[in-house]
Order: structure tokens, then C-alpha cells, then sequence
């Protein structure tokens, strides 16, 4: 039985997980060690994150790599740039 999943971008779900926490932008920068207007520009959409900032993030939250993926949507890669 297949299940109806709802998507959205990398960046929302990040937002998302860092409000649900109280944090500020410069908050979850620290935690992941990335300077916060790189962690802007994810959040807006604008870049996305290297692996291993992946996995910074997701240690950030406390949550395992997929756990942390789970329902976000697959980039478009001609309208976003890598963000370090």
C-alpha cells in the first residue's frame, strides 16, 4: 500500500526544526560550525549544504542523518548552488 508523503525543501525543514527548538539562526550556525549566512542562504532555499554540513546539521539537532532527511525534497540542481 503505497503512503501519500508530503515534501518540502531542505531549508523549511531546517527552519522548521530550528524554531520548533527556540533556536536563532546564529544559535544552530554555531551548533553545526557554519558561518550564518551560509545557514541563510539554505534555509531560504538559495544553496545547499555539503555532506559533510549535512551531517553537521543533523548532529546539530540530534537526529540521525536520515531521520533529518526524512520528507524533504530532492534539490533542483540547475537553480541552486552549493553552499559550503
Amino acid at each position: 500500500m503505497a503512503r501519500s508523503a508530503q515534501f518540502m525543501p531542505l531549508g523549511t525543514r531546517i527552519r522548521t526544526l530550528r524554531h520548533s527548538r527556540g533556536w536563532y539562526l546564529r544559535d544552530l550556525a554555531a551548533r553545526a560550525d557554519m558561518e550564518t549566512s551560509k545557514l541563510s542562504q539554505v534555509e531560504r532555499n538559495m544553496a545547499f549544504p555539503g555532506v559533510e554540513k549535512l551531517w553537521d546539521l543533523a548532529a546539530a539537532f540530534d537526529m540521525a542523518v536520515v531521520e533529518f532527511l526524512e520528507g524533504v525534497q530532492r534539490p533542483d540542481r540547475s537553480s541552486r548552488r552549493r553552499a559550503a
